[in-house]
């Protein structure tokens, strides 16, 4: 199975706490990315790849988990997961190229740091 993370930092000045504009912003660049949202709550959102274009071992879930500032993080994370049944058997596979847009487009359209 193939699986590829990454921890984003918010800047401070983009988001001051976890509501509905930052759970917006990231469940449209998923949509933008030709995903579907499968489970949206505050703190976490699940989307999954549009079967018919590629093999059903390749098809991706992606998740984004977003943990508030607490007492020992002043900025907003966001994990993102991105994830298939398929062996990662060379370097440029379909999990790895999606991963990579989706965390060039959270990154361009939220303005991580």
């Amino acid at each position: 199975m193939a699986r590829y993370t990454a921890c984003l930092d918010l800047p401070e000045t983009t988001f001051h706490q976890i509501d509905n504009t930052l759970q917006a912003s990231i469940s449209s660049v998923l949509e933008a990315c030709n995903l579907s949202i499968i489970y949206s709550s505050l703190d976490y959102l699940v989307a999954k790849e549009k079967p018919g274009h590629i093999a059903l071992a390749e098809l991706a879930t992606i998740e984004v988990l977003i943990h508030p500032p607490s007492s020992l993080r002043s900025q907003i994370q966001l994990d993102l997961i991105v994830k298939n049944d398929q062996l990662p058997l060379t370097l440029n596979n379909h999990c790895q190229r999606l991963f990579d847009a989706i965390h060039q487009a959270l990154v361009t359209q939220i303005a991580v740091a």
